[in-house]
């Protein structure tokens, strides 16, 4: 196997972070579901999606969410609100 290029696959490094902390999947998917949308509406280019998630992670607010072990749905929805809210706010 080749090692991947991150100049060219720059969501290769979200290979490590996705374990990093317990809710950040929650975080990755909720903002995927937002940027998939939008990039469908003709709204945001396709390479658009890889920054804006990227750029959530880097979001002052992010490790106080992603850091949180949701024992409950209302936890679960409440990270996934703030990172929907969150994207929607940075596009």
């Amino acid at each position: 196997f080749k090692k991947v290029d991150e100049k060219k696959f720059p969501l290769i490094k979200l290979k490590n972070k996705i374990t990093e902390y317990p809710s950040t999947a929650i975080i990755i998917n909720a903002a995927n579901e937002v940027l998939v949308s939008e990039f469908l509406k003709k709204k945001i280019p396709y390479m658009n999606i890889n920054k804006q998630i990227l750029s959530i992670m880097n979001d002052s607010n992010y490790r106080k969410y992603a850091i949180k072990k949701p024992k409950t749905l209302k936890e679960i929805f409440k990270i996934d609100s703030w990172a929907k809210a969150t994207v929607n706010k940075k596009i």
